[in-house]
């Protein structure tokens, strides 16, 4: 076999070696050439007499990872409470969700340092107008922030980006901006709630709980916890 030849496939067979070998293991690989011209490819030195080794490759062990079965995202505790809100407001289940997951992370007790209260994170006169008299209370806190979300989204016509805007920043601010206005806070809360409706919209129906897992350095998600 041409020198050029015998070396471009040792190196295609060595690739295919580091690829294979398990790196859980920490490795090695070594080549040698025997004395009838034989190139051996191994995770062993060559032992002989006359025989050298080379070590081409190595492998190191990765610093060993914990498995873990967590839950990404809150399981199903409010989801026929914000299943008959989005339907008296004609709103889209996974839509209300996702703001309360953006603004309380389904906290009932949470409380902003801005004093917006409860679930869907009302401000106490917002919640006086929507005739919410206990924004701790979830079902009264759900169903009032659900009719402020329709209401931002009415007055904006229906855009998603500019209701959110709105019940993030208040809609003085959206005006005034003539769009989604340069908060960086409104821009990073209405790319989470969108992120979180897809999440949500093709979980619902099915318990709303995914896990994320981590095994063999791979982040996984799924909707139940691996062995």
């Amino acid at each position: 076999m041409r020198p050029v030849l015998r070396a471009v496939l040792a190196t295609a067979v060595l690739a295919a070696c580091a690829a294979a070998l398990p790196a859980v293991l920490g490795a090695e690989i070594n080549t040698w050439t025997d004395r009838n011209g034989v190139i051996h490819i191994t995770n062993r030195p060559a032992v002989g007499v006359g025989l050298t080794s080379r070590r081409v490759v190595h492998i190191p062990a990765p610093v060993p990872r914990v498995q873990v079965a967590e839950p990404a995202y809150h399981d199903s505790n409010y989801d026929e409470l914000i299943r008959r809100a989005a339907t008296r407001f004609d709103l889209d289940f996974d839509l209300v969700k996702a703001v309360i997951h953006a603004e309380s992370a389904f906290d009932p007790r949470a409380v902003s340092g801005k004093g917006a209260r409860g679930l869907m994170q009302l401000m106490p006169s917002t919640a006086q107008d929507l005739g919410v008299q206990d924004t701790f209370d979830p079902e009264q806190n759900i169903l009032g922030g659900s009719r402020y979300l329709k209401q931002m989204l009415e007055r904006y016509n229906h855009d998603l980006p500019l209701g959110l805007a709105a019940y993030n920043a208040g809609p003085s601010r959206v005006d005034r901006a003539g769009g989604v206005p340069p908060i960086a806070e409104t821009h990073d809360y209405i790319r989470k709630v969108k992120r979180l409706m897809r999440l949500y919209g093709s979980t619902e129906g099915s318990g709303g709980r995914l896990y994320r897992v981590v095994k063999n350095g791979r982040v996984l998600i799924t909707d139940r916890p691996l062995p």
